[in-house]
């Protein structure tokens, strides 16, 4: 913003709307806003970086081409900024999860059913969004399920396409997943998007919904009753409704990081060493199961 407030002190000299306008005409600033609310004021908006790229799909674009065609950056490269989301509302790495996608200077991030946008140049949170069925584990297969345009952000979720804005994210339409000729039930695969035309495949239901575990012991942001817990998780559900009375995000935190179950696997085979000496290196080896 530009300008002067209208109680400015009198000592101040007064700045003339056209006058203001004439100084940021020849500084090249794109065309500003004008406001005489409380004082004389131009917003100026800063317009698109010339020569700045876009990944507006798993591998970058519909072509899958996995380059930006960014002509800004150049090494040597350096971090610009760290901080939020942080990891606990992320999948685990070894999930093979959806690519984040970006365009106009706007980050957008999936992560355990949530979307969350932040500014890609200093790393400051835009806005959030919980939508059932928003992850995407295992993408190798599946494919990516986001798709973006300057317009619009495209979250496949079950058998649901959420069209998003994504200055705001809120919903601007939902497309439903045409129904199967011979009525199994299906859901939304690999999405993409060129100029207004939405391209999507279809894949079969999951097995177990993502998070199964979590869902079975809450129900509507409340502990189910002990009675409606599978016999093979109540165990646990009397460990986390003793800790936390309610299912909130502590709980959930705590449950996302205590899921593994140890075991010792014993005469495993060597690691490509077969002239080293019992010692560091052994024929053992723990591994782990996650039951979260």
């Amino acid at each position: 913003y530009f300008g002067q407030p209208g109680e400015a002190n009198s000592r101040v000299k007064s700045v003339e709307l056209q006058s203001l306008l004439g100084w940021l005409g020849k500084s090249g600033a794109p065309e500003p806003g004008v406001s005489q609310e409380n004082g004389i004021w131009a917003k100026v908006t800063r317009g698109k970086l010339e020569g700045a790229g876009s990944w507006t799909h798993q591998y970058s674009n519909p072509q899958n081409t996995a380059c930006s065609g960014d002509e800004l950056v150049k090494g040597q490269l350096g971090v610009l900024w760290y901080g939020e989301p942080g990891p606990q509302k992320m999948l685990d790495r070894h999930a093979k999860a959806a690519s984040p996608v970006s365009i106009n200077g706007r980050l957008f991030i999936q992560g355990e059913e949530v979307i969350m946008a932040y500014d890609a140049y200093n790393g400051t949170f835009l806005w959030e969004r919980e939508i059932p069925g928003a992850v995407r584990a295992r993408a190798d297969i599946d494919g990516g399920n986001l798709a973006l345009t300057e317009a619009a952000l495209y979250v496949a979720a079950y058998d649901k396409c959420y069209r998003l804005d994504p200055a705001t994210g809120e919903t601007v339409r939902v497309y439903e997943l045409p129904a199967a000729p011979d009525g199994s039930s299906r859901r939304w695969g690999f999405i993409s998007c060129t100029g207004k035309t939405l391209y999507g495949s279809t894949a079969m239901t999951l097995k177990q919904e993502y998070a199964a575990v979590w869902n079975d012991l809450v129900e509507n942001g409340k502990w189910e009753k002990i009675d409606e817990i599978p016999s093979e998780y109540r165990m646990q559900y009397a460990s986390y409704t003793a800790t936390y009375p309610e299912p909130d995000e502590k709980a959930r935190a705590d449950f996302q990081r205590s899921g593994a179950l140890w075991r010792y696997m014993a005469d495993f085979p060597p690691w490509e060493n077969y002239n080293s000496s019992k010692g560091a290196l052994t024929g053992n080896m723990m591994v782990s199961d996650s039951c979260s």
